[in-house]
């Protein structure tokens, strides 16, 4: 292994490798020779090793380098029960770095087929958690957070930390972003917190206190949609623990954090504390693009922005929208987990330019609530129905409002935020009553959030 990885040996290594795979069929590759000398098997050890620890010290290039060693060496040498964690990690890279989603999907098959394969017991946990940062590209999150939390129990029992901290992480992002009940979301949130408590290992590594501090940061955040006035950072201690993190170059856990804050302030008309949120995501964000937060971040980011534009219409604010909604398209039409997201943001994008006629809006909505509908993402479904309420308001349409209205309350009551109903109806209440003037959203202005807290509350 060299000492210094430069970006020329990462290339030449890159093609080689992308050479041997183009090759190989899957048949070819799972009929490949199992290892049986334990040296060539402990070379697979430790260079999966050293990408899995380069991940926590932040060294993109020896993350990508040793992954690519394992994974020619495996196609060269054969199967160890490393190669598909080895195979997982390429396809990590796949995503994060070069944004292959086709390739990075295809790797993930692989290597789970591998897995299955080989039947190695200490394998599973990493394989199913390596595999839910490739799958959904082209699978619903909803069907990858059960496995998932079935990897989080064998962790808490094997005390496998690390992968338990990770395998609860990526459960309780997954819960958020498929519209599960939030009863369940804040159930995984302190299941992440439940990982730390257990074991009280502080000098485990460096991320680990931080890592307990994001999952207090993100149970903070779910336990806010019971109440809703804890947005500020001091009620997140965000300086404390953002300090941290950058102390330590933890950027992934500042993402996790951060972006789950966005979708509260959104949801709860913050647009400016949004905005705000947005722009100390712009590094933080290149670390999670590869995860279930991606579907969350780009969907918010564009839902705040076209916030922002009907508040102020400035062409900076619409073309930041834009490019969100064509990072969630890039995933392609048939990506389960963007493509309602896409139709969504679409429906609010025409509903800003929309004049007179308002059946071409009508339809995108519809179209935009099968595809939620048919995703099973309730939560997406009711914001939709809740904007569709405004913009028919804006239009003095306001018996088709209240019918919007009233869809988007039953929605959020399903998916569990008490809080939300409380503002939302307090808020078409108010903006039924009062009429709404063009390009005025309500951003918190005719309804204060202690108000909607107490109205929330059982």
């Amino acid at each position: 292994y060299p000492t210094k990885v430069g970006l020329f040996r990462i290339i030449k290594l890159w093609y080689r490798v992308k050479r041997l795979l183009r090759e190989k069929s899957v048949d070819d590759i799972l009929s490949l020779p199992q290892l049986s000398d334990q040296g060539k098997v402990s070379v697979h050890r430790f260079l999966l090793h050293i990408s899995a620890l380069s991940v926590s010290a932040n060294s993109k290039a020896d993350v990508v380098y040793a992954c690519l060693m394992l994974v020619e060496d495996t196609i060269v040498q054969g199967l160890s029960k490393y190669s598909a964690n080895g195979l997982g990690v390429y396809s990590m890279v796949q995503v994060k770095i070069f944004e292959n989603y086709e390739h990075a999907f295809k790797l993930g098959q692989l290597f789970l087929s591998i897995s299955q394969e080989l039947q190695v017991a200490d394998s599973v946990v990493g394989t199913t958690i390596l595999s839910v940062g490739v799958l959904h590209i082209k699978k619903p999150i909803r069907d990858l957070v059960d496995p998932l939390s079935r990897a989080f129990d064998r962790c808490f029992s094997d005390e496998q930390v690390f992968f338990g901290t990770t395998a609860a992480c990526y459960s309780l992002i997954g819960s958020l972003a498929s519209g599960a009940h939030l009863a369940d979301v804040l159930e995984n949130s302190r299941n992440f917190i439940g990982m730390f408590r257990a074991y009280q290992q502080e000098g485990l590594a460096r991320w680990l206190l931080p890592m307990r501090q994001c999952a207090m940061s993100l149970t903070t955040v779910f336990d806010n949609w019971l109440d809703a006035s804890l947005l500020t950072g001091e009620a997140m201690h965000e300086d404390e623990f953002l300090r941290r993190c950058e102390q330590d170059d933890l950027q992934v856990l500042i993402g996790h954090t951060l972006n789950c804050k966005l979708l509260l302030a959104y949801h709860f008309g913050q647009y400016t504390v949004a905005e705000s949120l947005l722009k100390k995501l712009v590094i933080p964000f290149k670390t999670i693009r590869g995860s279930f937060q991606f579907y969350i971040h780009h969907f918010f980011a564009s839902m705040t922005y076209m916030a922002l534009y009907e508040d102020h219409p400035k062409r900076k604010s619409l073309r930041k929208a834009r490019s969100h909604q064509r990072q969630l398209a890039l995933r392609g039409d048939d990506c389960p987990n963007s493509t309602p997201l896409v139709k969504v943001l679409a429906a609010e994008e025409l509903s800003l330019a929309v004049a007179g006629d308002l059946s071409k809006y009508e339809a995108a909505v519809d179209t935009a609530a099968d595809a939620c509908t048919e995703a099973g993402l309730v939560h997406h479904k009711a914001l939709l129905y809740e904007r569709a309420g405004f913009t028919y308001v804006r239009h003095n349409a306001n018996i088709k409002a209240r019918d919007y209205f009233d869809r988007a309350l039953a929605l959020y009551d399903e998916w569990g935020s008490l809080a939300k109903c409380a503002y939302l109806d307090a808020q078409s209440q108010a903006v039924l009553l009062t009429g709404m003037q063009k390009g005025s959203n309500l951003a918190g202005t005719m309804v204060d959030i202690p108000i909607v807290v107490v109205c929330s509350q059982p």
